[in-house]
């Protein structure tokens, strides 16, 4: 029939792109047997012959990835395995596919590490660079607006318009700016002794003014006389993420609370509101990058 002609054809086309892809592929079954392993795989682990139709416990340059393999067969989540061939590094990436049993990737960390510094410095030189006609855009808008008595209503209400955005425009290329920062530093960040109450001050300053025009009660919980050891750019951009979302969240009339505490060798922040919160299933989302919940909500 057509479908099933049309289902052997992008069957086809899917083996052709994992036989020619530099990424490692192998499909195990239920029963531990290999499905399918294209030369990219077989390439990087050294293996001379076919391994379809083998246990896959039975190849030495496999047997590191057992627990891995019985674990994925389960339905569990696997981390990542590393492995050291010759002169490079790999990952192993496991992905349990239930009655289909497990797709292993074997991925190069230095081709990776490649990728994601060049998609890294083209955010960060994107970015910096719409910077500069924005700036224009901005500089023009406040100009109108600055002689405001010579624009009538409408001409007003598009000026307000295209100064609002082009802020908003402004604030999310600094967002991706700082993000391409912390990317770069690869987790390296310099610290010193702060004085917390001054360095949250001044990171909840927009959130607490918004919170005042809108009636929604804001405090901030901190002893006077507390120092600690911390990134100071770090904590800033955390903490004002999270009191900007607590008073954006928060109906008008609610309260937003700070709370700082040093219990031992650890600083506790915490942000509490009592707005309308994040529904259950979405938790285990809250951490995944640009995630927004439904705006319908």
């Amino acid at each position: 029939s057509v479908e099933q002609s049309s289902s052997a054809q992008s069957s086809l086309n899917v083996e052709s792109v994992f036989l020619h892809a530099s990424v490692g592929v192998l499909q195990m079954n239920k029963a531990h047997y290999v499905q399918y392993a294209n030369s990219a795989f077989l390439q990087i682990f050294d293996i001379h012959e076919p391994l379809e139709g083998q246990p896959v416990s039975l190849h030495p340059a496999l047997r590191f990835l057992e627990d891995a393999f019985r674990q994925a067969l389960r339905g569990e989540d696997v981390s990542p395995r590393f492995t050291s061939i010759g002169a490079r590094d790999y990952v192993v990436v496991l992905e349990p596919r239930g009655e289909a049993g497990v797709l292993v990737l074997v991925l190069d960390r230095g081709e990776m590490d490649s990728a994601q510094r060049i998609r890294t410095e083209f955010v960060a030189n994107a970015s910096h660079e719409l910077r500069t006609p924005l700036a224009t855009i901005l500089g023009y808008a406040e100009t109108l607006l600055s002689a405001s008595s010579s624009l009538n209503d409408e001409q007003r209400v598009l000026a307000e318009a295209i100064l609002r955005n082009g802020r908003r425009l402004r604030d999310l290329f600094e967002d991706i700016l700082h993000l391409a920062r912390i990317e770069a530093s690869t987790g390296r960040f310099p610290k010193d002794t702060f004085h917390i109450l001054s360095v949250l001050q001044e990171a909840i300053a927009p959130a607490a003014d918004i919170a005042d025009l809108r009636g929604v009660e804001f405090s901030l919980d901190c002893s006077t006389d507390l120092y600690f050891v911390l990134n100071e750019e770090a904590i800033q951009t955390i903490v004002g993420n999270l009191v900007n979302n607590a008073v954006n969240y928060t109906p008008d009339g609610g309260a937003v609370n700070v709370e700082v505490r040093q219990e031992g060798e650890y600083l506790y922040i915490r942000v509490k509101d009592n707005g309308i919160g994040i529904a259950p299933e979405h938790h285990e989302r809250i951490f995944e990058r640009f995630f927004r919940v439904d705006d319908g909500r």
